[in-house]
């Protein structure tokens, strides 16, 4: 070979050297902006490595003034699917669907959504997580959520309400004291291995975040006979229900809280949400009301009154006293004590005072 020939050949080599060389900075040059600069090349990559899970915070416990829980937080398994990992939705959804108890057809709606996570079913039980975990699809998991528990069902179910699936307050004091019960949510990074799979996350604490903890001034043993006490009340007299509070007269303490009909707040998804409401908090109470069984039963007290004394309540239906006058919605006639409970009678109660 001649030297122009030589010469001729590494120029071609230096220049096809080159244009390696340039593309290569090119694509280092890129990639550099894709990992460093571009927030969406970042979020891509990871997408890749895995998800970000969300899990609700532990709430904080509810419970007696002697220490008894009334409200408390345990693990309970989800199951979830990232569409995006699923390659086979038909297959997918035959096996799962026996497992929960779903129609084929609507397990696979759930997995072919465009979100990047769905919930499948939430709060399963062990032997459905375990036979889930069994099958080992990839695109399907089993992650913990915390899940509110009330471990004395319907003993002061309506007073203490409940919190929804989603860890929030929906009733009663779950619902007043929702802010601080309440923690804060975790996110968890969950990873997939060489074949793609979802890894579940390991050392989950769900009670990392907790909200508070609640101590009441309730009393379970008297909260239980006051329920026990009213429940009979309410069936002799056919009553539509009825309410009962116990108070400390020297602290004022609230010792027992009871209402009928109860509702047990572990069962809240099978109830009516009108039908799990507390009459303690949200009915409105006539002030004037409330202090009649306590003139009466000093009336009692003294001995001036029996409980079948007879008082005229008829007086056309209002009743004049120095500086004002009493009105009863009608004039109800002679009323033993207990009819003057019965219909609130305000003519009745000023005679007793």
């Amino acid at each position: 070979m001649s030297k122009a020939d030589l010469r001729s050949a590494g120029a071609r080599v230096r220049l096809v050297g080159g244009v390696l060389g340039l593309c290569f900075a090119l694509l280092a040059g890129r990639a550099a902006f894709l990992t460093v600069i571009d927030e969406r090349g970042r979020q891509r990559g990871m997408a890749q490595a895995g998800t970000v899970l969300r899990v609700a915070a532990a709430r904080g416990e509810i419970v007696d003034r002697r220490g008894a829980p009334l409200a408390v937080t345990m693990p309970a398994p989800s199951v979830y699917a990232v569409p995006a990992e699923i390659t086979d939705a038909a297959e997918t959804a035959r096996v799962l669907a026996p497992i929960l108890g779903w129609s084929t057809a609507a397990v696979e709606r759930r997995i072919t959504k465009t979100s990047p996570f769905v919930f499948l079913s939430r709060w399963i039980s062990d032997e459905r997580a375990t036979a889930i975990r069994g099958l080992d699809i990839a695109g399907i998991g089993i992650v913990d959520e915390p899940r509110r528990t009330y471990p004395l069902g319907e003993l002061a179910g309506r007073f203490v309400g409940f919190a929804n699936i989603d860890g929030e307050g929906a009733r009663g004091l779950e619902q007043g004291q929702d802010e601080w019960l309440r923690g804060h949510d975790q996110r968890i990074a969950l990873e997939r291995d060489a074949r793609g799979r979802l890894l579940a996350p390991g050392g989950v604490d769900p009670r990392a975040m907790a909200g508070g903890d609640i101590a009441l001034s309730i009393d379970t043993a008297l909260q239980a006979e006051a329920e026990r006490a009213l429940g009979d009340v309410v069936l002799a007299t056919g009553a539509r229900g009825g309410l009962v509070i116990v108070l400390d007269p020297a602290t004022g303490d609230i010792l027992a809280l009871a209402e009928a009909p109860g509702f047990d707040p572990n069962a809240f998804r099978t109830v009516p949400y009108a039908k799990t409401a507390s009459a303690a908090f949200l009915d409105a109470v006539e002030p004037g009301s409330t202090i009649k069984p306590v003139v009466i039963a000093a009336g009692l007290e003294s001995g001036r009154l029996r409980p079948d004394t007879v008082i005229d309540c008829g007086e056309h239906g209002t009743y004049r006293v120095p500086g004002k006058t009493f009105r009863d919605r009608k004039a109800f006639g002679r009323l033993d004590l207990a009819g003057i409970l019965r219909v609130s009678s305000n003519i009745g109660v000023a005679k007793i005072a």
